[in-house]
């Protein structure tokens, strides 16, 4: 059997160290170091990008470290960006992503384009909740991408296995 390829939005990364929702925090860490080794989890360069933004030095260099910590695999996105880039838009035209969401909206296409099976965030609002899940693969069956793509959280991923 095939593992699950898996796509890590940016706030996965940041509730490792999220103290102030120690839920979050327990889940994600649960994830990270019991279960990760059952799937093929993925960063792109969106993720890189929104942690390099992090104002505060220490904890950007705490993600960046974050990344070379565990088993994360590197996807390189170059050679199909401007399919990635059409679709996002797609999303935010259509409004199933607020404009100045543009990321969350290359997150998705990102998984879309590259045929992922789950794309994991804590983004309740703009991913991780089964409206978006449905509204976004009715969209992407739409576009000539039938794959579902399911958006879960970590506590998701490993519970539902």
């Amino acid at each position: 059997m095939r593992k699950l390829k898996i796509y890590l939005d940016t706030s996965v990364v940041n509730f490792i160290s999220a103290d102030d929702a120690p839920e979050k925090q327990d889940a994600t860490l649960d994830f990270l170091k019991n279960h990760i080794n059952k799937y093929d989890v993925y960063y792109s360069d969106i993720l890189v990008f929104e942690v390099n933004r992090t104002p505060d030095p220490l904890r950007k260099d705490f993600l960046l470290g974050t990344l070379k910590q565990f088993p994360f695999k590197y996807l390189d996105m170059r050679s199909r960006f401007e399919e990635i880039e059409e679709l996002a838009n797609g999303y935010l035209k259509a409004g199933l992503i607020p404009k100045s969401k543009r990321n969350d909206a290359l997150h998705i296409a990102i998984c879309t384009i590259f045929g992922f099976d789950v794309l994991m965030s804590w983004n309740y609002k703009h991913m991780a909740n089964i409206n978006k899940q449905i509204q976004i693969n009715l969209f992407n069956a739409d576009k000539g991408h039938p794959k579902t793509l399911y958006l879960l959280t970590p506590y998701e991923v490993y519970h539902e296995r």
